[in-house]
C-alpha cells in the first residue's frame, strides 16, 4: 500500500512538473514570437480574406482595399488590385 502511494505522488510531481514546464515554454515562445495573445485573457484572430488575383490571404488590416462599383475588394498587394482593376476595364466593366 505504501508503494501505491509513493507511485502515485511521484506521478503527480511529475505532472506538476511537466505542467510548469509547459507553462514556462509557451510564455517564452509568445515573447520570442509575438505571440497572438489579448490583453483580457482570450485568443484573438485576425479576419482573413482571399485575394480575387493571386488568391492569397491576407488580414483585412493588411489589405488593400478597392472599392469597385460601390464593393469593397481586399487585395494582398497593390499589383494585385492593379491587376483586377485592368481585367475589368479588359472586358468592360
Amino acid at each position: 500500500m505504501i508503494m501505491i502511494l509513493r507511485i502515485a505522488a511521484i506521478l503527480f510531481i511529475l505532472w506538476l512538473g511537466i505542467r510548469y514546464i509547459r507553462l514556462k515554454f509557451s510564455e517564452r515562445f509568445n515573447d520570442m514570437f509575438g505571440g497572438n495573445s489579448n490583453p483580457a485573457g482570450g485568443t484573438q484572430v485576425a479576419d482573413m480574406v482571399q485575394d480575387p488575383v493571386c488568391g492569397s490571404y491576407t488580414s483585412v488590416e493588411d489589405a488593400v482595399i478597392e472599392k469597385i462599383d460601390g464593393k469593397d475588394h481586399y487585395f494582398c498587394s497593390k499589383e494585385c488590385a492593379d491587376k483586377f482593376s485592368k481585367r475589368g476595364e479588359e472586358t468592360g466593366k
